[in-house]
């Protein structure tokens, strides 16, 4: 009669065979599986952790990147106050001024984008042009319109 041993995930199988043994060693599918198993929850634990610690760092350069847009937008409106409106001498408010620059200083590819990296640089831009109040810019936009007269 044929005996079987199992040692960790291989099995071994003894028969008799014309006054001999013959053994036989195989891998056991059901432990090959299991093993197959635990290593595939280590790989997700480890993805998981991955996935975790990378939304930690993304969280924390988010919170750091709100606090220099917002202390940017601080020292920008203390610079509006500052500088009041060019034609008519407004600073009472941040919110009713604006910067307007030249369109030949836009042309040369001074464009302002949230992706300018020092404070100094986005300063020197916005000093190439004026502070303007709304009121002003209005007035100004609606004399060089000049809407035609249909009489």
């Amino acid at each position: 009669m044929p005996e079987k041993k199992q040692n960790e995930n291989k099995v071994v199988l003894c028969v008799p065979k014309n006054n001999n043994i013959v053994c036989y060693m195989y891998e056991d599918p059901i432990a090959k599986k299991i093993k197959e198993d635990i290593e595939w929850e280590k790989k997700k634990q480890d993805r998981w952790k991955r996935r975790e610690e990378q939304r930690k760092r993304q969280k924390l350069k988010a919170k750091q990147d709100r606090k220099i847009r917002l202390r940017r937008k601080q020292l920008i409106d203390k610079y509006k106050v500052k500088k009041g409106c060019c034609m008519c001498g407004f600073n009472a408010s941040h919110t009713a001024l604006s910067f307007v620059v030249d369109k030949e200083i836009q042309k040369r590819k001074l464009t302002v984008s949230k992706k300018i990296k020092y404070i100094k640089q986005y300063f020197n831009y916005l000093k190439k042009g004026k502070v303007t109040c709304r009121n002003c810019i209005a007035i100004s936009t609606s004399i060089e319109i000049k809407p035609t007269s249909s009489s």
